[in-house]
């Protein structure tokens, strides 16, 4: 096995840069906006609310399910207060990290990573216990002590993250994880939207398949149809071209045509009224109740009604959990650079990545919203449809995202999107995050039988071990329980599974850099060429980089690019 020295990886060679000899990218069909550019005023509107759109299924998803597993869905205010608390929290992590951290157009939101560990110490707590509308029992009771057991686990937990990160271990770790590593994370990330994605749709398929269709539509048979908007003058008004208006905002024109369609059968009557008929989930009036209660202005306090209790098993459990988190992220990071056509990330991004990560699972824990924060795929996918990878979307994202948590009303009516437009939209991305991987592989030799072996094992391992654990959840028995729930989690995870087996592999079986698709040409390569600095200088901080490059001790500091 041959290891990559530290000025291939800084060079970007690692996991498939741009062409070595003519220092050319190799584009998927051209970007509209490349991270550095900034869209006008009104493109640049459409594109934050497309992109916010695609942030709500996590941001609010995860909420709904974290509420239901420490017992807190009959508790309406303590509810809103969460969703609420889960918005400011993702977007001031997610304007830190497009600016300061990893600088791609990634947004950082709840992760699904931590649920696995959530759910196995709610467990411990028992049942929750039968509320009815009209209890005047205080709830926080109940709710609180689980909540604070998992806030208490998680801040811990984000303490490794965050030393991991700061000390550049994440970073060195790169040396190590080629093509054959990351590819299996994204394929199965992409294979793992399905089971999140059927059971919103099958709310009602119509609307789903409505949903989709006209994604395909947009992004695919109407991208080149360019449309035009009327312009008034004093004198005169005349059209004005608007651009590839289906291409770059395919996601929320599809999400509204699924939602008035939702509409329509709603108010005609199609639709089911009882809770316990899936098809409840299709109308657009199911949280009524909910936004009627929520208050117009929630400041985003922190939720726990008590500090964090740390305990042994919170701890590990939600350790797991960081560490699918960090998988995750890498193989997200590298996505998210080759649909932005731009070189892979440098050693000191991505510790910046995962360092900035950790800081937000930190503040989740001590603020109270129970999950710690992740790369959210579904927004880089995006970016392959819509050819928009400007940082600027990102970071407007983030904003919005932050002021929407102070309004209660408004993540109120957004947690009432119906369930098969969610489904619809995650279904139809599910394909582009799959492709992804199979981009990332071109760097290596796939004609080879080492590395077909390695890639079709790392799938069919991250597929059937976790598939396994669903169906036969006490399998693990150790006879040490904390450890049976490390193994649990960490085997539950198909991303964790898949990248391990590939890493391993790869770093075991004997194979040359330029089959395992992390090598270079010739001596020349170490340098990398004019085009690739700049492509490199998007990682660069916003401010000072120059004065810190000049400095002897910043090459001693693994976050700073020197």
């Amino acid at each position: 096995m041959e290891v990559p020295n530290d000025e291939e990886q800084a060079n970007g060679t690692c996991l498939g840069s741009p062409d070595e000899n003519t220092g050319d990218r190799k584009t998927l069909s051209g970007l509209i906006y490349r991270i550095d550019d900034t869209p006008n005023f009104f493109t640049l509107v459409i594109l934050v609310l497309q992109n916010f759109l695609m942030t709500i299924s996590g941001i609010v998803g995860i909420p709904l399910l974290l509420a239901g597993l420490v017992c807190m869905r009959s508790d309406i205010e303590a509810y809103a207060h969460l969703i609420s608390s889960t918005f400011f929290i993702q977007g001031l992590v997610t304007f830190i990290q497009s600016t300061f951290g990893i600088r791609l157009p990634v947004v950082q939101g709840a992760s699904f990573s931590f649920i696995p560990a959530v759910i196995s110490l709610s467990a411990a707590h028992g049942e929750c216990p039968a509320v009815s509308k009209n209890t005047t029992v205080n709830q926080s009771e109940e709710w609180g002590p689980r909540l604070a057991e998992v806030n208490g686990g998680l801040f811990v937990a984000s303490l490794f993250q965050i030393v991991l990160g700061i000390t550049g271990l994440s970073g060195w770790l790169l040396r190590f994880i080629g093509p054959l590593s990351i590819a299996p994370c994204i394929c199965l990330l992409g294979l793992a939207l399905v089971d999140a994605s059927w059971p919103l749709c099958k709310a009602h398929w119509g609307i789903a398949m409505v949903t989709i269709v006209c994604v395909v539509m947009f992004s695919q048979y109407m991208k080149k149809i360019n449309c035009a908007r009327l312009r008034y003058s004093r004198t005169e008004a005349d059209l004005r071209p608007w651009g590839n208006v289906f291409q770059l905002f395919p996601i929320i024109l599809a999400a509204f045509i699924g939602w008035t369609v939702a509409l329509i059968l709603t108010l005609c009557g199609r639709l089911s009224d009882d809770p316990l008929d899936p098809a409840y989930y299709a109308r657009t009036d199911t949280g009524s109740e909910f936004i009627s209660k929520a208050r117009w202005i929630q400041f985003p306090t922190p939720v726990a009604t008590s500090w964090p209790i740390v305990t042994l098993a919170s701890v590990v459990g939600m350790l797991a959990g960081i560490l699918a988190s960090i998988i995750e992220s890498l193989g997200d990071y590298t996505a998210c650079a080759k649909l932005s056509e731009v070189a892979p990330p440098p050693r000191h991004a991505v510790n910046r990545g995962i360092f900035i990560e950790g800081v937000g699972c930190a503040i989740s824990g001590l603020w109270g919203t129970g999950t710690g924060t992740g790369t959210y795929s579904g927004n880089i996918v995006a970016i392959g449809m819509t050819r928009v990878a400007s940082r600027r979307v990102t970071q407007g994202t983030a904003l919005l995202v932050l002021i929407v948590g102070f309004f209660g009303k408004v993540t109120a009516i957004l947690a009432s999107i119906p369930d098969p437009v969610v489904g619809g939209v995650l279904l139809s991305l599910m394909g582009m995050l799959v492709s992804v991987s199979f981009t990332i592989l071109t760097r290596t030799d796939m004609m080879s039988p080492r590395n077909a072996f390695i890639f079709g094992l790392s799938i069919g391992a991250g597929q059937a071990i976790p598939a396994f654990l669903r169906q036969y959840p006490d399998a693990i028995n150790t006879g040490a329980d904390q450890l049976d729930q490390v193994l649990h989690i960490l085997l539950s995870t198909g991303m964790f599974v898949g990248g391990v087996v590939g890493f391993l592999l790869d770093n075991t079986v004997p194979g040359s850099l330029e089959e395992r698709g992390i090598h270079i040409r010739s001596g020349d390569d170490y340098l990398p060429t004019s085009h690739q600095l700049d492509e490199l200088s998007v990682y660069d901080l916003p401010f000072w980089k120059d004065t810190i490059r000049s400095k002897w001790w910043a090459r001693w500091i693994p976050i700073c690019p020197s």
